[in-house]
């Protein structure tokens, strides 16, 4: 899993601005829990619709941030509630999500 934040690509994204690299940070550190929520609960209420833009979003910030393994994870939420539709399919994957992204926000 990764542990540790490698800030490497999206300095390289923010053209080494220190200042944008830190307030995109602080944005993701902000936002993105309220994005998990969000997916939790259009996952929970069966809205694939909506979990499929939502997880699709997350990756895009996850893939932003360097952040691949936890993106690949959004990625499986994505294409499983665009091909199969079903909660159960997309749930292991949102739990490991949802765990390794809390624990990483935790040391933002």
């Amino acid at each position: 899993m990764e542990n540790n934040l490698d800030l490497t690509f999206l300095r390289q994204l923010m053209g080494g601005d220190e200042a944008m690299t830190r307030r995109f940070l602080e944005l993701f550190k902000t936002e993105m829990p309220k994005q998990l929520a969000a997916l939790e609960g259009q996952l929970d209420a069966g809205d694939f619709a909506q979990a499929n833009v939502t997880a699709h979003a997350v990756k895009g910030q996850l893939l932003t941030m360097g952040l691949q393994e936890l993106a690949n994870l959004a990625l499986q939420i994505e294409n499983k509630t665009e091909q199969e539709k079903t909660t159960a399919n997309s749930a292991q994957a949102f739990l490991q999500l949802k765990t390794k992204l809390t624990a990483l926000l935790a040391n933002i």
